[in-house]
């Protein structure tokens, strides 16, 4: 008989591509990972996170946003930028990715996020918020809209809704602030500490955010000391980069998570 789950487990294994946001540079960051606590925008960032067991779900929400981008959003009467490429130079960090869409005539960038169900979803989710913040800071967009999109009968409902008469929201120059210090805050942490090759060099703490309750850890791909010369070697930094950022650094500067962030369902991507 035809083992269909080992199979499918096989295939998904074989299309994810598990370090797609990896960036060992201490520097570099992508929109999804500011969004998280401290802790998981690290392990983000130097991908160390092991999503197995989660490549399914990844899978559908991938499939999900193909069908936006190339079944969806090309019958749409206006003009229209689909997933659009960022990067964007700010504050000695560098934060890359790419935007769902974005709207030149309104200036106004989309974010899709699919879910299972709307069992206990209860937006605005301040992780969700943070990212599309970024990428409005990165287009120059005067204005943002998260869809949601159930992943059992491709049901929309926005944020905000559109029951409340309201479109869109606008930037958060503030909320950006924080996100880029808590970029600065790691990058540096990376530079002073090296890379970790266990759970326990991991410098930050779990929070009580949904991620942090998920979480599940790799280390097979870094190969590097840990000590911080040899890092500082390997990463082409030379000296004590971490003055700056230290100097700029404030009590505000690290988490975006919220109470909201806990309640979300795994399929939330």
């Amino acid at each position: 008989m035809i083992d269909f789950e080992s199979a499918i487990q096989s295939t998904l294994i074989q299309l994810n591509d598990e370090h797609s946001h990896t960036e060992l540079d201490p520097y570099t960051f992508h929109p999804s990972q500011l969004a998280k606590c401290p802790r998981q925008c690290y392990n983000s960032k130097l991908g160390l996170l092991d999503h197995t067991d989660a490549l399914g779900t990844f899978h559908t929400g991938t499939t999900i946003h193909e069908f936006m981008e190339n079944e969806v959003i090309p019958d749409l009467d206006v003009e229209i930028q689909r997933e659009v490429a960022i990067e964007m130079e700010v504050d000695g960090l560098t934060i890359i990715g790419h935007a769902d869409l974005y709207e030149p005539g309104t200036n106004t960038a989309y974010d899709y996020k699919s879910r299972a169900n709307w069992y206990r979803f209860n937006p605005p989710i301040e992780r969700h918020l943070d990212q599309i913040y970024l990428y409005m800071k990165a287009l120059g967009a005067s204005q943002g809209q998260i869809v949601y999109l159930a992943k059992s009968d491709l049901e929309v409902r926005t944020w905000p809704p559109e029951s409340a008469g309201i479109d869109a929201f606008g930037p958060d120059p503030g909320r950006v602030q924080d996100l880029l210090e808590k970029g600065k805050h790691i990058a540096a942490t990376i530079i002073d500490e090296g890379y970790p090759t266990s759970k326990e060099d991991i410098p930050f703490k779990t929070c009580d955010c949904w991620l942090c309750e998920k979480e599940s850890l790799r280390f097979d791909h870094i190969q590097m000391d840990t000590d911080s010369t040899v890092a500082r070697n390997a990463l082409g930094v030379e000296g004590d980069d971490t003055t700056d950022f230290e100097a700029t650094e404030d009590d505000n500067s690290g988490d975006a998570t919220s109470s909201s962030e806990v309640s979300q369902s795994p399929a939330d991507v």
